[in-house]
């Protein structure tokens, strides 16, 4: 498992290799949360505790059970990495709070997604 894991950090920071204006105090962050929510949605989608287990995101969708939600997770974040340092320049505060906010909201997700595995293993599922 942490051999893929890294894998898959490794894919995600060679993703972000382009955008040198990023501090990577702000990437590495962005890209760890974002793996960690990926891992964990593919894993309980994959080990689904309940009878019906679904994504959200319409997004991600498509991607959700396959391990084409790595790289998408990674792109996307790229896509924030790149679009706040393209958009805000001149504004390192307020694109350190974006990227930051985006670092909890997978976070968030991914201790959803955990909260979700353990209900389903502490009731037999």
């Amino acid at each position: 498992m942490v051999k893929h894991l890294v894998g898959k950090f490794l894919l995600a920071l060679a993703l972000h290799s382009g955008f040198s204006g990023v501090p990577l105090k702000q990437s590495v962050p962005l890209m760890l949360s974002g793996q960690f929510d990926a891992y964990t949605t593919y894993h309980v989608l994959n080990n689904c505790p309940y009878e019906h287990c679904w994504e959200v995101n319409p997004i991600l969708k498509p991607f959700a059970s396959t391990p084409l939600i790595f790289p998408a997770i990674a792109a996307g974040d790229s896509f924030v990495l790149a679009g706040g340092h393209d958009l805000l320049p001149g504004h390192p505060r307020i694109r350190a709070a974006i990227i930051y906010g985006f670092v909890g909201l997978h976070v968030w997700c991914g201790l959803h997604n955990l909260k979700m595995a353990s209900q389903g293993e502490q009731y037999g599922n």
